[in-house]
């Protein structure tokens, strides 16, 4: 739906009433702050990209690239890329049950590689990478989150932390913050950082992820 003044609003739209994964519609012009939150909200519910193809096409390496799986509905004539564990294809029209079916697939086979992925790692580019696939880190929060991604799974204590902040930022509301905002940045992956009691940290895969299943009437997120 258009917003106010050149904004865009993004809202849930219940479209569908059987058990659906999380989903993300794409519409014909999205933007780099959409695109990122629309990555963010499918990483952090294990859903899937619904796009059009060919005319979405330039988000197709993006999403490759984080790992999320996507649905290309082509247009009639139209010949889409080759499917894939992450990557399924259907000329329109197409019916929704067909959809849905297709969209539970691709959702089942995301999570399960990266549930199976082994532990993430930060590469000296500055890329933190769960398997095959990244997110870019800022140079801000390199450092910490290679010390907590050194010890996935398993709670870090402040003190550690601290010391993979800059000298003038070192102080635990300073930490509380880039420990939130890395969470942000890598729940695309299915990660996140929280905190762990007792002055720690640590970094894991999200509970959405470890508890993922088609729920019952959960929407369809969209961008008209």
């Amino acid at each position: 739906m258009a917003g106010s003044a050149g904004q865009r609003d993004w809202r849930p739209v219940a479209i569908h009433t059987d058990p659906i994964p999380a989903s993300a519609w794409f519409g014909p012009v999205v933007g780099p702050a959409e695109l990122n939150e629309m990555l963010g909200f499918l990483g952090a519910n294990s859903g899937a990209a619904v796009l059009v193809w060919p005319r979405d096409c330039r988000h197709l390496e993006r999403l490759d690239a984080v790992g999320i799986p996507r649905l290309l509905l082509a247009a009639p004539g139209k010949t889409p890329p080759p499917r894939g564990l992450l990557q399924d294809s259907v000329v329109r029209p197409v019916s929704e049950a067909e959809i849905h079916r297709r969209l539970v697939r691709l959702c089942r086979s995301a999570a399960t590689r990266r549930l199976h992925a082994g532990p993430p790692v930060v590469d000296a580019g500055g890329h933190l990478r769960l398997g095959r696939h990244h997110v870019d880190l800022p140079p801000c929060v390199v450092t910490l989150s290679r010390a907590l991604a050194s010890g996935f799974d398993t709670p870090i204590s402040e003190a550690v932390l601290l010391a993979a902040l800059p000298p003038d930022l070192r102080s635990r509301p300073h930490l509380a913050a880039w420990v939130a905002k890395l969470s942000n940045l890598i729940a695309v992956l299915g990660l996140e950082a929280v905190p762990a009691g007792h002055d720690r940290y640590l970094m894991r895969r999200s509970r959405a992820l470890l508890e993922w299943s088609p729920a019952n009437r959960l929407p369809l997120r969209t961008v008209a």
